[in-house]
C-alpha cells in the first residue's frame, strides 16, 4: 500500500485490465486534470491492456497516474477503502444496453465510497437509482472529467452519505439472503 498517493483525491479503479474497460477514458481524464495536483488516480489488476496502458502513460508524462498489480479477492475491500471514488466504466456496446452485472459494482457499493459508473445499461441504472455516485455516459473524457470535479468539489458529508447508500442498497437488494426472499416472493406469491 506504500505505492498508493497520500494526502489526495484519488479515483480508483479495481478488476481486469481490457479493452471493454474503458481505462483510456480514465487515463485522459487524468491527462485533463494532471495540474490538478490535489486528485490522483489509481488502476489496480492485471490484463492484456495493462502493459499498453502504461506505456500510455508514461509517454503522456502522467505523474498522477499509479499501477498497482492485481491483489487477492479478500484484500479487495482494503484497497477501496483507500480511494474516494470507485470508477467502473464500459465501452460502448448495444450489448451492454440490455444489462450488466459487473460484479466489481457490488464491491464498490460496499466499500461506502461514491461511484462513477460509465457504462451505458438501458434501465438498469444502478448507481443513479440508489444515488450512490454519478453515472455518465461511456467513453466520455469530458463527462468524466466533470464528474470528478463535481465529487471532488462535495464536502464530506455529501460524499460519505453517497457511499452510504451504495451500502444499503448492495445489503437489502444484492445480498444472498435478500436475493432469496425476493426469488421466494416471485415463487411462491399467489
Amino acid at each position: 500500500m506504500q505505492q498508493l498517493p497520500q494526502g489526495k483525491f484519488t479515483i480508483g479503479y479495481t478488476g481486469t485490465l481490457g479493452v471493454a474497460n474503458c481505462l483510456d477514458t480514465l487515463i485522459n481524464a487524468a491527462q485533463k486534470l494532471k495540474e490538478r495536483t490535489e486528485i490522483a488516480f489509481v488502476i489496480v489488476g492485471q490484463g492484456k491492456e495493462k502493459e499498453r496502458l502504461q506505456t500510455k502513460v508514461q509517454q503522456l508524462n502522467l505523474g498522477n497516474v499509479t499501477f498497482i498489480d492485481a491483489i487477492p479477492k479478500v484484500q479487495i475491500q482494503s484497497m477501496l477503502a483507500t480511494f474516494d471514488v470507485c470508477y467502473i466504466g464500459l465501452t460502448k456496446d448495444d450489448l451492454f444496453h440490455y444489462g450488466v452485472s459487473p460484479n466489481k459494482l457490488f464491491d464498490y457499493f460496499c466499500s461506502g465510497k461514491p461511484i462513477i459508473y460509465a457504462i451505458d445499461s438501458g434501465q438498469y441504472r444502478p448507481v443513479s437509482d440508489a444515488d450512490a455516485g454519478i453515472q455518465i455516459e461511456p467513453e466520455n473524457t469530458d463527462e468524466l472529467v466533470s464528474a470528478i470535479q463535481t465529487l471532488h468539489e462535495m464536502g464530506p458529508k455529501r460524499l460519505q452519505e453517497m457511499g452510504q447508500n451504495g451500502q444499503d442498497v448492495a445489503r437489502e437488494q444484492y445480498e444472498y439472503a435478500s436475493l432469496a426472499k425476493q426469488l421466494e416472493q416471485v415463487l411462491f406469491s399467489k
